[in-house]
């Protein structure tokens, strides 16, 4: 089906931003009646490739602990 859609295409930069919304919910569903899924659709992602960096700056034994690094005012 091919519409006319010359009069409508002129008049969407006067269009409010729900009335563009609305125009948009229209238009999906109106494809979603006309244009059915006969199959699911499937997505196959590839496993997230990371880089592994070595972290050798501090040392094995260096630790963090809230005593050792405020004094007793907590400054």
């Amino acid at each position: 089906m091919m519409y006319d859609l010359s009069g409508l295409l002129d008049q969407i930069p006067n269009l409010s931003y729900d009335e563009l919304l609305t125009l948009q919910e229209h238009i999906i569903q109106q494809l979603r009646v006309t244009l059915p899924i006969s199959r699911p659709l499937t997505v196959s992602l590839s496993p997230l490739q990371l880089n592994a960096y070595p972290w050798n700056n501090w040392p094995s034994e260096a630790t963090f602990r809230r005593g050792e690094i405020y004094d007793d005012d907590g400054r």
